[in-house]
Formats: C-alpha cells, structure tokens, sequence
C-alpha cells in the first residue's frame, strides 16, 4: 500500500517549504498530488514529497527560478521514462530466442 502524506505533513518533511509556495507549485502543474481525499485535500505520494523536495533544493539552495524548475523537472520526467522504456525493451529482448537476439544486436550495431 502506498504511503500518502497530508499538506500538513508534508510542510513538516520539507524544511522551509510553506503552504502557500506549494500550492503555488501544484498550481504550476510541477507537482501533481498522488490523490485527493474526498474533502479535495491534497495528498502525496513519497515520490512527491523527493520531487517537492528538489524542487525546493533548486529554487533555494541553487538559485533556479521557476521556469529553469520547469525545464530540469521536464527532462528529468523523460530521462525516467526513458530509462522504463529501456528496461521494458531489455525484458522483451530476453524473451526473444538467442538467433533472434543475435540477428536484432548485430543490426543496432551497425545502426549506432
């Protein structure tokens, strides 16, 4: 079962995040809580909690503004789908017979 954390507690997690700067950012979209209680209270995934965090960490301890936040965030979301997509190949191959691997690497190589 997946941990979710309240507004409240997640202000307590995040050291000199407020209440109003993360509305703010799930306003932007840069965070998108996991769920809603049924009130329409925000609720967050830890996997949220790591993304508000960094998010923090580049706005205040390295000076990116929000834009900047929005760039990093964007290009981490595709290096991550990327690297599952990679995974989900690298399962499709091994299920392929030897002959078939074989065939597909020697054609990747001459490709790349």
């Amino acid at each position: 079962m997946m941990r979710v954390y309240s507004e409240m507690e997640v202000l307590g997690l995040v050291s000199g995040l407020t209440r109003r700067r993360l509305r703010r950012w799930c306003r932007m979209g840069l965070v998108v809580p996991a769920m809603r209680e049924p009130g329409g209270a925000p609720l967050f995934a830890d996997i949220d909690v790591a993304r508000i965090s960094l998010i923090r960490e580049l706005i205040e301890d390295m000076g990116v503004n929000e834009a900047g936040v929005e760039i990093i965030l964007d290009l981490l979301d595709q290096l991550h789908a990327l690297h599952r997509n990679t995974r989900q190949l690298a399962a499709a191959l091994a299920d392929l017979d030897a002959p078939t691997r074989e065939r597909l690497a020697a054609r990747l190589q001459d490709e790349w």
